[in-house]
């Protein structure tokens, strides 16, 4: 509501400084996934500088005075941060760049399984851009995490505007850090005086930060990196692997009771998720990635079969596994739920982003069928231009998986809890990733 003309105008112009300033995350390729083994991303020094030579071998290298291309996970930063005023040059506000660990620790951690961890940590290394060059920015650089280097209590710092001036674009590196080695003949590795042990999987190992970065006038934007890692895997991950999908099993998913979701059918979450690619360079933001929930480890219906409804079962307490008497009255079917910050629903098409999407565990993928895409989400690839005006292009999406357990009509079984034996129940829900990028 406009109150007076030269409010009106006063906001106007401010809005048109603060456009200037575009914020940017780039994911890179090279850590998408990382071998949790590896000795090559030791600890650096505050003050090391930036090694950009791809073939470097970062083996054994610790606390060299430099970081090296392939420990670079990321690059979160903000271009056109300065303009002139009366031929000298003046930045729009001091830069600011936060980060925050979303999972429960800084470790990556087994899918599934939250005893099997490797601890690890990050560096931050502020960097700038004046011209065609591209310099260290000193005394704006920390360290986060599990790693010999730990900056206690910080978890953000400030580039003041009579600094911010001198550079045309501010970012920061950041360096994974797994410092000290695992040791692989015992699958283990020790920090801190604790003990952390491995087991070699071919499923992932995940971690998620949260990195905001901001200026002064009001600009601000969240990005959230996920990271993934394998320990011994019988099969190496494709080198050109561009996705990971993260779920991370709340302590709900392992206490929740049966009858009290019956009786308030209400939701509970029971696992956060994170999606991402890394950054492609000239990537087609038309892509779509498509994500569903299914009950089906597969979650293919390439002949046309049915699958299953999302299905608790009695679990056998002597042997931990499912029990295999009398399980139709002794099983109740729940229902799933996507909560997802920025997708869509295939059906409802583009429009409105952040949406929650119910799951019976029956949606499945067959090729050329859109029909069966109707109940997917989706999410559409974002576009950003770095600071050597570079146009890269990533998919991503954070949320929580919920569930709730449907009234008797609704059920296969028609079971009540009342019906139920008493004793735990366990089923399973399969997050699929369909990529068209």
């Amino acid at each position: 509501m406009r109150k007076v003309l030269t409010s009106v105008l006063f906001l106007f112009l401010v809005l048109l400084s603060c456009s200037a300033l575009q914020p940017y995350m780039r994911q890179n390729d090279r850590c998408t996934v990382v071998d949790l083994a590896s000795n090559a991303f030791l600890s650096h020094t505050t003050r090391s500088s930036f090694t950009g030579n791809s073939s470097t071998d970062a083996s054994n290298l610790r606390d060299t005075g430099k970081y090296y291309w392939p420990q670079n996970l990321a690059v979160v930063g903000i271009t056109e941060i300065r303009h002139k005023v009366d031929g000298q040059y003046v930045a729009y506000g001091d830069i600011t760049l936060s980060a925050e660990l979303i999972s429960s620790e800084w470790c990556y951690t087994l899918i599934g399984n939250e005893d099997y961890k490797r601890p690890f940590g990050i560096d931050l290394f502020c960097r700038g851009r004046n011209g065609s060059s591209d310099v260290d920015v000193a005394n704006y650089s920390w360290h986060m995490g599990n790693q010999p280097h730990s900056s206690s209590g910080t978890d953000s710092i400030t580039v003041p505007a009579n600094i911010a001036k001198n550079y045309d674009s501010i970012w920061w590196d950041v360096a994974l850090v797994m410092d000290l080695p695992v040791d692989t003949v015992n699958d283990q590795v020790e920090y801190g005086g604790t003990i952390y042990r491995l087991i070699p999987t071919d499923e992932y190992y995940t971690a998620t930060i949260r990195f905001t970065i901001s200026c002064s006038d009001g600009t601000e934007q969240q990005y959230d990196l996920h990271l993934a890692g394998t320990y011994k895997p019988n099969n190496k991950p494709d080198s050109s692997m561009t996705s990971i999908m993260s779920v991370s099993r709340l302590a709900a998913a392992t206490s929740f009771d049966i009858a009290q979701l019956y009786e308030t059918r209400l939701p509970i979450d029971v696992a956060d998720y994170g999606y991402t690619t890394n950054s492609v360079m000239n990537g087609n933001s038309d892509g779509l990635v498509y994500i569903y929930l299914s009950s089906s480890p597969t979650g293919q219906t390439t002949t046309g079969a049915s699958i299953n409804k999302f299905t608790l079962r009695y679990t056998d307490p002597n042997t931990g596994g499912i029990s295999e008497i009398d399980s139709a009255s002794n099983s109740i079917n729940f229902i799933a739920y996507l909560n997802s910050e920025r997708g869509y629903k295939y059906s409802d098409g583009p429009g409105a982003t952040g949406v929650t999407i119910a799951y019976d565990g029956t949606d499945g993928w067959m090729k050329d069928t859109p029909i069966l895409r109707t109940n997917y989400l989706v999410i559409s690839g974002e576009s950003m231009i770095d600071k050597q005006n570079d146009k890269y292009v990533r998919w991503f999406d954070s949320g929580t998986i919920s569930i709730t357990i449907p009234q008797a009509s609704e059920q296969t079984f028609n079971n009540t809890p009342e019906n139920l034996a008493g004793g735990m129940y366990s089923g399973n829900i399969y997050v699929h990733v369909v990529t068209y990028i």
